[in-house]
């Protein structure tokens, strides 16, 4: 993502971090500059502590819980995903009949 900038807007995209607190962008130096960043005992929105980021995960973590582009493709999936077994349970074989 290259539009990605400091919260600040100061000149530094090459060293940007996310804040799960704020959910924004800061760049290394001006991540003191918050004030909830001073005081790491505070909390963002619902009870999110201000933590620094990648901004390659957040790119990644975006990717996997985005909307699908294409309906067609996801109904794929779903119908290829219809015998998966998930978190280790096991398939009823008798109510899947119906």
């Amino acid at each position: 993502m290259d539009e990605r900038e400091c919260s600040f807007g100061c000149e530094h995209p090459d060293r940007l971090i996310f804040c799960t607190g704020c959910n924004e962008y800061y760049c290394e130096p001006c991540w003191p500059r918050r004030s909830s960043h001073k005081n790491k005992a505070k909390l963002g929105p619902g009870g999110v502590p201000h933590e620094k980021v990648d901004p390659d995960v957040v790119d990644r973590v975006e990717g996997c819980m985005a909307e699908p582009e294409d309906e067609s493709d996801e109904r794929q999936q779903h119908d290829d995903d219809q015998e998966s077994t998930w978190f280790g349970l096991e398939r009823d074989h008798e109510a899947s009949r119906f």
